[in-house]
């Protein structure tokens, strides 16, 4: 009888702790490894197999990990959140912005295709403050990484960055002026 409740009492708290992912998740945040054995009332020790165990239902096959650069290690659930916010959560971890502000241009002008508008980054989950963007966008140019990196405009002024590896500057800035201006103007 005592085992079944040791076994009880594991599932417990193994379910609790895929809801606390779950419900982070939903909220768009990552929830720390070193975090989980406060939030199941475990010793560190025990975290692992924890995670381990988890892999084992299928019912939490969705349940994801990932590491920032320095090695801190990070779980998921990859039905509430896409793997390529995940991408974006831990660029602002790793705080390489120019990295993170090149990856995203790169990612829309490949996938949609579409240019970036450059006021992206000042909102969430990027929150670059302008001043600091500004600067940024200054140095784009001036590394070599990013050098397919370019700008263009709409007629409204609204400034746009695409990559020239999947898009040409006359098809970028004929989208910019499309999403900026053309769009509202076209019945």
């Amino acid at each position: 009888m005592e085992k079944d409740s040791v076994i009880f009492d594991d599932m417990l708290k193994l379910k609790e702790t895929v809801i606390f992912i779950r419900k982070e998740s939903i909220k768009g945040n990552l929830v720390a490894k070193d975090s989980i054995a406060v939030i199941a009332g475990i010793e560190e020790g025990e975290v692992e197999p924890l995670l381990a165990r988890m892999l084992d239902f299928p019912e939490f096959i969705e349940l994801k990990r990932i590491s920032d650069s320095e090695g801190n290690e990070y779980i998921y659930s990859g039905s509430e959140m896409t793997d390529r916010y995940v991408e974006i959560l831990m660029g602002l971890k790793n705080k390489d912005m120019l990295k993170l502000i090149a990856e995203t241009v790169r990612y829309e002008s490949k996938k949609y295709p579409r240019p970036t508008r450059a006021d992206l980054f000042t909102k969430k989950p990027y929150s670059i403050n302008l001043e600091e963007l500004r600067e940024l966008l200054d140095s784009l140019s001036e590394e070599s990484d990013y050098r397919d990196l370019k700008f263009t405009e709409a007629s409204n002024g609204t400034r746009f960055i695409y990559s020239e590896q999947y898009m040409t500057r006359f098809y970028a800035t004929k989208l910019a002026e499309w999403y900026e201006v053309l769009q509202y103007e076209t019945p």
